[in-house]
């Protein structure tokens, strides 16, 4: 801004020494000088109130929101974002974007998030949310906006996700109309291939989710896929659990180089299993799939 403050309207040869000095010369030169000090002090009080500042000036406290003030044709570097850590959480989590863009949580229970303060429509919101699952048991409810991107994301089935391992696990979330949809996307884990209308046996080997195991009775599949296993000898029984819980179209395949006699396929937690068999000969594969979007869900004979 122009400043209104007038430095040539000070007479600096006024009084002339020696002479006998109007008094009006004085009080013109004492107005100016008010008003010059009035437009002084309203300027750097406007100023006050409006710069970035890199601590806070006497008295006040430091505030630099630009209330969504545009910069532009900036070079930056070493910024930072806000982290908002929720410690150790069960139940309702509210992730609001005007505290922070980055949150954390580590699990006592199963965990539900809900996003409030997005930008405006029209405006980009992101916010990253990184969980700690301690229990697999332990689920994370996402809102139903989020129905942009969920096609992939393991474990997700009626905004419900539902972990194969614990760990750690970050999901960034996006929206341009203030929350009305969102979009997902896991940044741990790649997303795979829906099942619909997908012979899985072809698309799962392109992006290696398996783990070879050697059977024995009482075996616990964990993979998060699906897992080839070979029998190391001939089993008279062998008892096979299939994972639970299951990501809705996990395969599970179940491949011998020897027999085994007596085979039972089931599940920890007694989810269905639908074609079961009895045995497996040796040199043969018996494959599973995990549907759950069956009633009640259940594991298919594939």
């Amino acid at each position: 801004m122009a400043s209104n403050i007038n430095a040539n309207n000070i007479d600096g040869t006024y009084p002339v020494a020696g002479v006998d000095n109007d008094s009006q010369g004085f009080r013109t030169n004492f107005t100016n000088i008010q008003n010059n000090f009035a437009y002084a002090k309203s300027e750097l009080e406007d100023l006050q109130s409006k710069v970035l500042l890199k601590s806070a000036l006497t008295g006040t406290t430091l505030n630099n929101n630009l209330s969504g003030s545009v910069i532009s044709g900036a070079e930056i570097y070493d910024f930072r974002e806000t982290e908002v850590d929720f410690g150790t959480v069960s139940g309702a989590l509210t992730i609001d974007h005007s505290r922070a863009h980055f949150y954390n949580a580590s699990t006592s229970g199963s965990v539900s998030i809900s996003f409030t303060n997005f930008p405006v429509n029209g405006k980009i919101g992101r916010i990253r949310f990184k969980i700690a699952v301690t229990n697999i048991a332990h689920t994370l409810t996402i809102p139903s906006a989020v129905n942009i991107g969920v096609d992939g994301i393991e474990g997700l089935s009626s905004n419900v996700i539902t972990f194969p391992s614990t760990g750690t696990y970050i999901f960034e979330f996006v929206t341009d109309n203030q929350g009305t949809t969102i979009h997902i996307q896991d940044l741990s884990r790649p997303r795979y291939p829906s099942a619909t209308n997908m012979d899985w046996s072809s698309s799962i080997p392109n992006f290696a989710r398996y783990t070879y195991q050697n059977v024995t009775n009482n075996f616990n599949i964990s993979a998060t896929s699906t897992t080839y296993i070979d029998s190391a000898a001939t089993l008279s029984v062998g008892n096979v659990y299939l994972p639970n819980p299951a990501s809705d179209g996990q395969l599970v395949t179940i491949n011998t180089n020897n027999a085994i006699t007596t085979l039972h396929i089931s599940s920890n937690a007694g989810t269905l299993i639908l074609g079961n068999v009895t045995s497996l000969s040796s040199n043969s594969t018996v494959k599973y799939q995990y549907v759950a979007s069956s009633t009640p869900a259940k594991w298919f004979k594939y």
